[in-house]
């Protein structure tokens, strides 16, 4: 049988004074299940650094490899209640969320706004998922709570373009343009089989800049940072962490790259 293992990293954006990331992993060792999830706040709305947290924390209850629609209601719902319980309003709760679910020997992984999705084979093929809005309008579960909302971003929907790139071995192999539509649930699979690990990441790995010898400032690549993020050593223990750690504190410094949004990352190992 698989042995799961999970981690997660969050750290702030040079630009920020509050992190409005938030990651959570958790093993269940009874049960061989594990739960590694991300969560981005948003920034022009209001205490979204507790509800990434709230978000992420109801998504690792409920969400399941087998979740549909109402399981995504109930994620919402749960991080609403959380919310008012502490005085917030509906608004702290936009956020995205993607979120790795497994059990055993699979693994399921829901995306609800902008971020990255990296899976390992066991053969050493990595895939990489490229989730962007251009137009910065991710839908957020939290307009499921409010039908003004949803009703505004439905009319609105066909500005929220939304591009995902596929990538294997670093090189780009499709591309999709579509627009968000909150219906049933779109979730990829994976199987211990085949793939050793998976990792998502919040679009903070887009926002990596360096400066360059002549002092000027240009954009990193997102797959440089996604490269760097899942060059995991050994998988015991807070991988995810020391992974995240070494990065941001020695190769970053080293060649003077720096992320001006917040950052998180959480995986899961397949043993």
């Amino acid at each position: 049988m698989t042995t799961l293992n999970a981690d997660s990293s969050f750290h702030i954006g040079n630009t920020h004074s509050v992190c409005e990331d938030y990651a959570f992993a958790n093993v269940d060792r009874e049960r061989n299940t594990a739960v590694a999830v991300v969560s981005d706040g948003c920034s022009s709305s209001k205490d979204t650094d507790f509800g990434a947290r709230f978000l992420a924390r109801s998504a690792a209850e409920h969400i399941t490899f087998a979740s549909d629609t109402s399981t995504l209601l109930r994620v919402i719902h749960t991080a609403a209640a959380m919310a008012k319980q502490v005085g917030l309003k509906e608004e702290a709760l936009d956020a995205t969320v993607l979120c790795i679910s497994a059990h055993e020997d699979l693994c399921s992984v829901h995306v609800h706004g902008d971020g990255a999705i990296a899976a390992i084979r066991r053969d050493g093929t990595v895939e990489v998922r490229n989730y962007e809005y251009p137009s910065n309008m991710p839908f957020y579960l939290s307009y499921c709570l409010n039908n003004d909302r949803l009703r505004k971003y439905a009319a609105c929907s066909k500005q929220a373009e939304h591009i995902i790139t596929n990538y294997t071995n670093w090189a780009e192999a499709d591309k999709q343009t579509g627009y968000y539509i909150p219906k049933l649930p779109g979730y990829l699979m994976f199987s211990s089989r085949l793939y050793s690990s998976v990792f998502v990441m919040s679009d903070g790995v887009h926002s990596f800049q360096r400066k360059t010898e002549e002092g000027r400032i240009k954009p990193v690549d997102s797959l440089e940072v996604i490269k760097q993020l899942i060059a995991v050593k050994t998988y015991g223990g807070v991988f995810v962490k020391r992974c995240c750690k070494k990065f941001l504190n020695s190769f970053c410094a080293d060649n003077g790259w720096a992320h001006y949004d917040d950052l998180s990352v959480a995986a899961v190992h397949f043993g």
